[in-house]
Parts: C-alpha cells; structure tokens; sequence
C-alpha cells in the first residue's frame, strides 16, 4: 500500500528539475498523500525530513519535535520533501 500510494504522489507530482513545477504548491490531496507517505517513515529518515526543512527553512525554529505545516512552508520545500519521500519508498 504505501509503495501504491508513493507511486501514485509520485505521479500526481510529475517531479521535474524544471523549476516552475517547482515553486508550484501541491494539491490538497497530494500534501495528503505526503503527509501519509511521512507517517510512514522511520528514525533516521524522518531526520532528514527535519534536516531538509531546517536547512530550506530556518525561521521554523530549533524544536526537537515539530509539525509539519505544508501551508507554511514554501512550494519548493515541499516538492524537496516529496522528492526525498518518494526517493526512500521505491526502494
């Protein structure tokens, strides 16, 4: 199920280089879909779901623990996460 759900982000997401698909927001169903593809992850990958945001987003604080909020975060950020969560569910 999650390797279906990543499949089908993945192809929602259309994930480019181009960077106007880039800084395009994702649907409300797609930062669904990721919101449960994350939930899904473990230890060390849920540290790089951190480290992305922390790293392309530093005014989102020093904090331990977090929620994610894909509204408040840039397009960009997002489709990185996606990118990575994506990368880490095919294997």
């Amino acid at each position: 199920m999650v390797e279906e759900t990543s499949k089908k982000l993945e192809n929602k997401l259309k994930l480019t280089e181009d960077e106007s698909n880039e800084n395009k927001p994702l649907s409300d169903e797609e930062k669904l879909e990721l919101s449960e593809d994350i939930n899904c992850l473990t230890g060390p990958h849920l540290g790089k779901i951190a480290s992305i945001i922390k790293t392309r987003e530093p005014q989102q604080g020093d904090s331990e623990e977090f929620e994610i909020d894909f509204d408040k975060l840039k397009p960009s950020t997002v489709r990185e996460l996606a990118k990575y969560v994506n990368s880490v569910l095919r294997k």
